[in-house]
């Protein structure tokens, strides 16, 4: 069992978007923890469409529950 090429794609779009988000609300005032709970929001809804192995290894990760 490997980890698929997929998932690690997944896992650098997830971090990538929670730090970009995190950069402009600290740029605009505002605690970065609320742009990386955005992104994650917007992500949430986003991914619901991977396929379940997929999901569910990013689940098992500790990423997306």
């Amino acid at each position: 069992m490997g980890i698929h090429v997929d998932v690690i794609g997944y896992v650098f779009v997830i971090i990538a978007v929670v730090r970009i988000l995190a950069e402009i609300f600290e740029r605009l005032g505002y605690p970065g923890f609320l742009g990386e709970i955005s992104a994650g929001l917007s992500l949430g809804v986003i991914l619901t469409d991977l396929p379940r192995e997929d999901m569910s290894l990013l689940a098992e990760l500790g990423i997306f529950s």
